[in-house]
């Protein structure tokens, strides 16, 4: 469900397994870039929703350094636990993924000012 939704965001990348017939293979966290946008200001903005995520590389610099994000922010992290429940889940797909998906207005979103847009997630550091 998360995953699929992600997916339709435009230039959103995710980064590992997202194939469902090995989702059993993958752990419920997952790590994304979204076209040139700074995971920070989508976590905070996500944050903004009660949509709780974070950013940077997670304490994972080889890695993002070898996948080429570490210069630019890092990547946006996304975990889901044993008790989130499919609304949770939802939250953070259809009503965000389809504010993502008007790449008209997400691009049009002014991220400097620190002030969360619709999008909410909050960054934890």
């Amino acid at each position: 469900m998360l995953i699929e939704g992600l997916k339709g965001i435009p230039g959103a990348r995710i980064y590992g397994i997202t194939s469902p017939e090995q989702f059993e293979q993958r752990c419920p966290t997952l790590s994304l870039r979204i076209g040139d946008h700074s995971p920070r200001a989508i976590a905070e903005s996500l944050g903004a929703q009660g949509i709780f995520t974070w950013d940077g590389n997670y304490y994972a610099l080889n890695l993002a350094e070898r996948l080429q994000v570490e210069n630019r922010g890092g990547m946006l992290r996304i975990g889901l636990v044993h008790y989130n429940t499919f609304e949770e889940v939802g939250a953070c797909s259809p009503p965000s993924v389809h504010s993502f998906r008007d790449t008209n207005k997400f691009a049009s979103q002014d991220f400097s000012s620190g002030k969360a847009s619709r999008f909410g997630v909050s960054s934890l550091h």
